[in-house]
């Protein structure tokens, strides 16, 4: 089903009263049924997948611009610190737009586990660093690592908050090394978790769902 809430399109698959509520953003150029199908791991959960509000070239939608050209160039000189350069250093544009479409969607924070793929990731480790509550979880598929020291001190209040992380060992996109450096930052912070890696690139691979479901089983 879809509905409109702060302004986006949201696609929403709704269970059971009591079962967790995943709210999930999806990766720049594509849009909310992009990262739906992962609601099939279970049917009772709560599901929520936004569409972006920015237009991409030759692609759909996204949540904020991106430098592509210094994520070709982190790839071809193998210098995974360049990706930082590709994301805006203040997300404060989409991190509200965020924060909005919870308050729209009226879900506690104590139940609301936020997630995202690849740049959908890391809006969801920005909002939920940012919230005035640390959410029941985090969910990061292909996500990575920026502004490093904005997070790091942010991260401190979310102690004691789970995550699940993913990413491909050969991500020809966002390096796992920064995936790594992510996980770092949130376990030296007191966040409870790690990260997965599997074979294979920027993706969401079907073998993680098992994990993912007994993780918001565990958690929710």
């Amino acid at each position: 089903m879809r509905r409109k809430a702060a302004g986006l399109e949201v696609y929403e698959s709704i269970g059971e009263k009591e079962a967790p509520t995943i709210l999930l953003f999806h990766g720049y150029g594509a849009n909310g049924m992009d990262i739906a199908p992962v609601c099939g791991i279970d049917p009772k959960f709560n599901w929520f997948f936004p569409t972006g509000p920015i237009k991409v070239p030759q692609a759909d939608r996204g949540w904020f611009p991106l430098n592509i050209e210094a994520l070709k160039q982190a790839f071809e000189e193998k210098n995974p610190g360049i990706v930082t350069e590709a994301f805006p250093e203040e997300l404060s544009q989409a991190r509200e737009l965020g924060e909005r479409l919870i308050a729209e969607l009226n879900i506690p924070l104590s139940k609301l586990f936020i997630g995202g793929f690849s740049q959908g990731a890391v809006l969801a480790t920005e909002i939920a660093l940012n919230l005035p509550e640390k959410p029941a979880g985090l969910l990061l598929f292909s996500g990575t690592l920026i502004n490093e020291e904005k997070w790091k001190s942010l991260a401190k209040k979310c102690a004691g908050m789970p995550f699940f992380q993913t990413h491909g060992k050969d991500d020809p996109i966002l390096p796992i090394n920064r995936a790594e450096a992510l996980e770092q930052l949130f376990l030296e912070a007191g966040l409870k978790g790690h990260l997965q890696r599997f074979s294979g690139g920027h993706e969401i691979p079907p073998s993680i769902f098992a994990d993912l479901h007994k993780f918001l089983l565990n958690h929710g």
